[in-house]
């Protein structure tokens, strides 16, 4: 497969970027210019025992609906991806929501699902000029530093679908701000969203065009190499992946399609955790620019744990949507090195799973809505165990404590007192 036949497998149709901007279809997503897409309000079947979600947003930021103290001033804003925005829960069963109706004040979710580390980091320097935050919670889970590389989403997930539409019925996986990082160089740079104005969706619908613009396009690289390995042709990528990692500081000589895979994973890892990096210290330099406090989460799908648990000759996550999707040693030091700023919830996880006498399988089970499937997202009882690791860790950095564990108030009332006092 050449990339042009690739790309033909994912231009839109008309109607299509028609019905997405206007609402009709594709309800998991809209439109918006800096970030690539945001959520719409919406009801999906795909809660825990095939049970209905509900998901709504605030119409001024865009934030998942605030349920627990939204009468009060909110100091705590949280960005990422679809286990920050809680995909597969209700609005009240977030890990936010948890968090604050333990503490006792609000905090805010502008998590949003499939979203990169570029785009979290994007979006949190918008929304810090909007509805500025103190404090800061930022999550990344494992494939968000893949999804940084990418011009337009349905590039990667072309791979994971072969032959298949590379969108479902809820959302177009458009166009979106993106990175190119090579750890070789030190070549670090930032690209806008391709598409600044609806109109330009409809360039998508133009395969000479998105032929044109693409065709060197790094992920496409890699994401095309995989696929023609999975498609038995494996040496229409040989040579383009021996340039691509030439240029990348690695020599190779690929002679099958394990090598092939190989190094094209290889490459896709290096270049996305060298990108995630850069981006963590830019989102660093952001917060201590604006004298805020952050504290990062990583989180992970339950394959990712069931491998660091009890690793195989052969990793759980199908071959298709490795490296992403999975737990990388070498991030997870980086990140380790910001102390109890980080919650690493894979180590957790570990830690809580060896106190108990059950079954892995049944012990995936309890935490994830479909844990036998490659990519899946937390059940009620996964957002409770988030919010409950967290804590900690929140607390540590909150000044002054929330209202739940402020000091008593005088020897009077140490213990119990009206709210109104309380105030």
């Amino acid at each position: 497969m050449k990339a042009k036949q690739f790309l033909k497998g994912i231009v839109y149709e008309r109607s299509e970027i028609d019905e997405w901007l206007s609402g009709r279809r594709f309800p998991f997503s809209k439109y918006d210019p800096d970030i690539g897409y945001l959520h719409r309000d919406r009801r999906c079947r795909e809660g825990v025992d095939g049970s209905w979600c509900t998901y709504t947003y605030e119409r001024r930021t865009g934030a998942r609906t605030i349920l627990n103290n939204a009468d009060q001033k909110c100091r705590i804003n949280t960005y990422g991806n679809s286990y920050t925005n809680c995909e597969q829960v209700n609005d009240g069963e977030t890990w936010q929501e948890l968090l604050a109706a333990r503490i006792g004040e609000p905090i805010r979710n502008f998590g949003t699902g499939g979203q990169s580390v570029y785009q979290m980091y994007l979006r949190m320097r918008r929304e810090e000029e909007a509805v500025p935050a103190k404090y800061i919670i930022m999550n990344i889970y494992g494939d968000d530093p893949f999804r940084s590389l990418a011009p337009w989403q349905s590039i990667r997930l072309r791979s994971f679908l072969v032959n298949e539409r590379s969108w479902g019925s809820d959302h177009t996986w458009p166009p979106q701000p993106y990175i190119k990082a090579n750890p070789a160089t030190k070549e670090f740079r930032e690209f806008k969203n391709p598409c600044p104005e609806p109109k330009d969706l409809y360039d998508f619908c133009n395969l000479d065009w998105v032929y044109e613009n693409f065709k060197e396009d790094f992920t496409l690289r890699i994401m095309l190499a995989k696929s023609n390995a999975e498609n038995g042709t494996p040496e229409d990528s040989y040579k383009d992946i021996e340039d691509l990692a030439e240029e990348y500081g690695v020599k190779r000589t690929i002679r099958d399609s394990k090598e092939l895979v190989e190094t094209a994973n290889l490459l896709f890892r290096d270049s996305a955790i060298y990108g995630a990096i850069r981006l963590v210290e830019k989102t660093e330099d952001f917060i201590r620019e604006r004298n805020k406090q952050i504290l990062f989460i990583g989180s992970y799908t339950s394959n990712a744990l069931a491998d660091y648990i009890d690793p195989r000759d052969e990793p759980r996550l199908s071959a298709m949507r490795r490296p992403g999707h999975s737990f990388n040693k070498d991030f997870m030091r980086f990140m380790k090195k910001r102390g109890d700023r980080y919650v690493d919830l894979i180590e957790a996880h570990a830690e809580d799973f060896s106190r108990r006498r059950v079954k892995l399988s049944d012990y995936l089970k309890e935490f994830w809505v479909f844990p036998d499937q490659d990519v899946t997202h937390y059940a009620p009882a996964g957002n409770q165990f988030t919010a409950r690791i967290t804590l900690g860790n929140l607390l540590r950095m909150l000044e002054p404590k929330p209202p739940a564990y402020l000091p008593a108030l005088s020897e009077k009332w140490d213990t119990c007192v009206s709210l109104d006092q309380a105030r």
